[in-house]
């Protein structure tokens, strides 16, 4: 829930806003776990980030992918994002469609195997319907 109120439903507002206004926004959930810890922390908030830096062994990246080398896996989705992002940083199109409210809410999902489907927390998104996820204090 907390995670929600941070991270999922201000994000889902921002690009049912932005997408309902004519702009083209596009969407990505992140949903491959980080390999430390024997995957426990699963897709840890900030995980995007070191897979998008390429960011293995510094001491936040430690964090998640521990002291091994990342899996092959792990080279791989990253290597996507970047793709991606610079794609549309350089283009305004990262290479897949984007999220509209009338087109069912497309959205990346990230893994091992890169795909785009339908929003997959539409459950979550439903239960928050209606309700804003105001600021709040996080100290």
């Amino acid at each position: 829930m907390f995670a929600d109120a941070l991270f999922r439903v201000p994000s889902l507002h921002l690009a049912d806003a932005h997408s309902a206004g004519g702009g083209t926004a596009h969407l990505y959930e992140l949903r491959r776990p980080a390999p430390a810890l024997g995957g426990e922390l699963g897709s840890a908030h900030g995980l995007d980030v070191q897979l998008l830096f390429g960011n293995f062994t510094g001491p936040a990246a430690r964090l998640f992918f521990g002291e091994a080398p990342p899996p092959a896996e792990a080279l791989a989705l990253a290597d996507g994002i970047r793709c991606s992002w610079a794609s549309f940083a350089a283009h305004g199109d990262p290479g897949r469609p984007a999220y509209r409210v009338t087109d069912g809410r497309l959205t990346r999902l990230l893994d091992a195997e890169r795909s785009t489907a339908a929003y997959p927390e539409d459950a979550t998104r439903r239960i928050w319907e209606g309700h804003g996820a105001e600021p709040f204090d996080l100290l």
